[in-house]
């Protein structure tokens, strides 16, 4: 078993030194990369592994944003509940999203039923990446309000671009929960310590953020009230995930 261990480390190296092509679903050198990364979380590793993991072991952008179906369409809920924060505001946002009896509740409560009411439900593992990416964004929102106060209230106080900043987290939030989970079913666990695990994570989230920041700048998706993003997540997902698979 160990001489075909050996073998198996020679053969990654030798793909990666020739740059032969790899068909959809090859995972060798996806996970070679992460072991890279996760010795190293310097942002060209950062970005080889994604690049790596996008193009070669995915199918390509196109193909893992077509699967991302809950991903986008939690996307597109999110930004309803923001388009009608930023022209209404907060109260009439979570009223049309039929909470009730929330007034007096915790902002942490508040965050949940969000949570609830815009998670998918169906049970699959790519509706529980979706979940998972929405309570990171909604512990983020948590934090920005803290800073504005605290209160639910403080929403109204946000700017459009802070509000667009929200939907360009849950994306990020998304591409790194997605292929985390994805990798995880394909590699051992090592002894690797908790330190270098957590440095490693937030690298890769600002990472993700970074590029998905950029794009949402570049490409004019500049009005929440527009309805845009959610009429363009299949468009938007595609387009994050393509910057991925072109890393140079």
């Amino acid at each position: 078993p160990q001489q075909n261990e050996e073998e198996g480390e020679a053969t990654e190296e030798v793909n990666q030194k020739t740059e032969q092509p790899l068909v959809a679903g090859d995972w060798s050198v996806t996970k070679s990369q992460f072991t890279r990364l996760r010795n190293n979380p310097s942002r060209e590793n950062v970005g080889r592994a994604l690049k790596s993991y996008v193009g070669k072991s995915s199918g390509g952008g196109r193909a893992i944003a077509k699967s991302a179906i809950n991903g986008r369409a939690v996307a597109g809920k999110l930004s309803g509940f923001l388009s009608v924060v930023s022209k209404e505001g907060v109260r009439e946002a979570i009223d049309k999203l039929n909470i009730s009896r929330y007034q007096g509740e915790s902002v942490e409560y508040v965050l949940s039923r969000i949570i609830d009411e815009l998670s998918p439900q169906d049970g699959t593992n790519e509706s529980a990446i979706a979940s998972e990416a929405m309570v990171e964004t909604m512990k983020e929102l948590y934090e920005l309000l803290d800073e504005y106060g605290g209160g639910l209230e403080s929403l109204d106080n946000l700017s459009e671009n802070e509000l667009k900043e929200i939907m360009g987290s849950y994306i990020s939030n998304y591409v790194f929960t997605r292929w985390t989970h994805e990798l995880g079913a394909k590699i051992e666990e090592k002894d690797v310590s908790l330190r270098k695990i957590e440095i490693m994570e937030n690298r890769c989230k600002e990472y993700i953020k970074s590029k998905v920041n950029i794009y949402l700048e570049k490409n004019e998706v500049n009005s929440l009230s527009s309805s845009d993003l959610g009429k363009n997540m299949t468009e938007i997902f595609t387009n994050v995930y393509l910057l991925f698979e072109d890393i140079e």
